[in-house]
């Protein structure tokens, strides 16, 4: 409960009107396209890198949707 609380004052969680994007249409968009990288870079060399701020959670996430080896 205490990290739960920490991440509210942390991101002003606690200050969001609306949500825009729902948890579950981004997880799945996410798995969308790390099912199309699969397909597309099948049998090619990928390297991966996350470049924005903040890039690191989302990098995380996609990289696991990819199903070929990675560096």
């Amino acid at each position: 409960m205490q990290v739960k609380l920490n991440l509210l004052e942390e991101f002003n969680l606690d200050k969001v009107k609306e949500v825009l994007i729902s948890e579950e249409k981004i997880i799945n968009k996410v798995k969308e396209l790390g099912e199309q990288i699969t397909k597309d870079y099948k049998g090619k060399n990928l390297l991966c890198v996350g470049i924005l701020k903040g890039s690191v959670l989302f990098a995380s996430d996609l990289i696991r949707e990819i199903n070929l080896p990675l560096e």
